[in-house]
């Protein structure tokens, strides 16, 4: 295996349309690998063939919604297609091609794939949050499409850095009564929440805390609510004014 180099913004290969994989031979087996290796030595969630300049349909993605205690693992898929989604999800997306600049993109909470694996075989998955946007992320690459041409608009530094204060200070509640996760963690898994105002909160090894409740539930709620929902509220966030 060896590191590939990542193909940047400018560069015509990136919008070129990819060509389906016929030879499921140890070419593309060097290739996956490679393309797998650059990936996590970027610290990406997703690669795909065109990014390192080969005009193929193949790309690979991290799956990070795994049991706590299990490591992330790679998701191989040779000539995929979407078959399915659902719901949607938005928040920043950034591309490895596109290095430091995150735009505002609405995506599927829920994605089907159908594709081949390197050794041609047939298979299916699904993916969640997180996942589900990797998947359109790196299949649209394999279009000539970068997430800059579906993005609503361009973050700012100032934008960025809201958004995420934001996110710091609201844990939210899934359908699991009393498992407290971080608002973002579940925004990219498609979860619907409830948010509260976190005050003290003892935080674990990726971001997990504990829940911690407020007298004033609904209004922390509906405030949050509007947080991810309203552009003009977040644009009032950005100001300094929440």
């Amino acid at each position: 295996m060896a590191l590939r180099n990542i193909l940047k913004e400018g560069d015509e290969t990136l919008t070129k349309h990819c060509r389906p994989v016929t030879d499921f031979n140890e070419r593309l087996h060097l290739l996956l690998d490679d393309m797998a290796e650059t990936m996590n030595d970027a610290e990406g969630v997703g690669l795909a063939a065109p990014q390192v300049g080969v005009l193929r349909r193949a790309v690979v993605v991290l799956e990070t919604n795994v049991a706590e205690g299990e490591e992330p693992y790679v998701i191989e898929l040779v000539n995929p297609r979407l078959i399915a989604t659902e719901g949607e999800q938005e928040g920043p997306e950034g591309c490895l091609s596109v290095p430091g600049v995150y735009g505002w993109v609405k995506r599927p909470a829920y994605a089907k794939v159908r594709a081949q694996d390197r050794n041609g075989e047939y298979f299916e998955v699904e993916g969640h949050g997180l996942t589900a946007r990797a998947f359109c992320h790196e299949i649209a690459h394999l279009e000539g499409q970068l997430f800059l041409e579906v993005s609503d608009h361009i973050m700012s530094e100032e934008e960025l850095e809201a958004y995420y204060k934001v996110a710091d200070l609201f844990l939210c509640m899934s359908e699991h009564e009393g498992f407290g996760i971080p608002i973002l963690e579940a925004m990219s898994r498609g979860i619907p929440v409830v948010a509260y105002a976190a005050t003290a909160v003892p935080y674990t090894m990726g971001g997990a805390g504990i829940l911690v409740r407020t007298k004033d539930e609904a209004s922390v709620s509906r405030k949050m609510a509007r947080v991810l929902c309203d552009s003009n509220y977040r644009e009032k966030i950005i100001a300094g004014q929440l």
